[in-house]
């Protein structure tokens, strides 16, 4: 592994001009998980892509310092993580906390979105007011991981690591995206001044939910996060796919 750090191209570019994904797969068994998809594509029939079975990427904590020091690389910030969540559930995480302390005493900065939940507090000390910890908000499944998200922790843990994250000086951003449940985005910015960034998007590779149908399509939804962003004095950004949907509506 000789560049483990890597400016994605894309989508994935939308949330930052580097990333490092430090795990193999992820067992939080999203159903909307472009990630498993694109694994599951590359496997062999029959074969099991082993993306629910996720493992340290091998030497992944020395890859990412070696190539720190070989390019010098400072001042940038590095997101965690695309393919994976830097939090999976039930195993050991401590090879993020090392890349993250690698990242910070070369002098970068790392921007974390997770659905750990509290599973990242632990790493919380070692980030300062340069950093940013995100989390994934889809519903409003609060008390009970949802079914979209069975191994996630739920929507309430997820918002008290942001708040965790606020009180320790760390910038604070939520993912909504995919949207499932848009009454919850809508509850989610009235009610949460603890958050710094919405960044809101939509739901890709599947028909949209019940819910943006009834409030009459994506464009619609967008229109409506962005006025409830603008009333509350929310600082929000609108994702290029929901953008081009809300566009494309008003050019009808």
């Amino acid at each position: 592994m000789n560049k483990p750090i890597y400016a994605p191209k894309g989508r994935a570019g939308e949330y930052g001009e580097l990333a490092v994904n430090i795990y193999t797969g992820c067992n939080h068994g999203c159903s909307y998980c472009y990630a498993r998809k694109m694994k599951e594509r590359w496997t062999k029939a029959g074969e099991d892509c082993g993306f629910d079975n996720p493992k340290p990427r091998a030497g992944i904590v020395e890859a990412v310092r070696r190539q720190l020091e070989r390019e010098k690389m400072t001042g940038k910030t590095i997101f965690l993580c695309f393919t994976c969540d830097p939090y999976p559930a039930e195993i050991d995480t401590t090879p993020t906390r090392a890349v993250i302390q690698a990242i910070k005493e070369s002098g970068n900065h790392v921007n974390i979105l997770t659905k750990g939940g509290l599973r990242a507090e632990r790493d919380f000390d070692l980030l300062d007011s340069g950093d940013s910890f995100g989390v994934t908000f889809t519903t409003n499944d609060y008390f009970k991981p949802s079914a979209a998200e069975p191994n996630a922790a739920p929507a309430l843990e997820r918002l008290a690591g942001l708040q965790a994250a606020k009180w320790q000086g760390v910038k604070t951003w939520v993912s909504c995206e995919p949207v499932i449940d848009p009454e919850a985005v809508f509850s989610l910015i009235q009610a949460c001044d603890y958050i710094d960034l919405f960044k809101i998007g939509k739901l890709n590779y599947a028909e949209a939910p019940p819910g943006i149908v009834e409030i009459g399509g994506w464009g619609a939804f967008g229109r409506k996060a962005e006025e409830i962003c603008r009333y509350h004095g929310r600082n929000y950004y609108i994702k290029e796919d929901l953008r081009a949907e809300m566009e494309r509506e008003e050019q009808k």
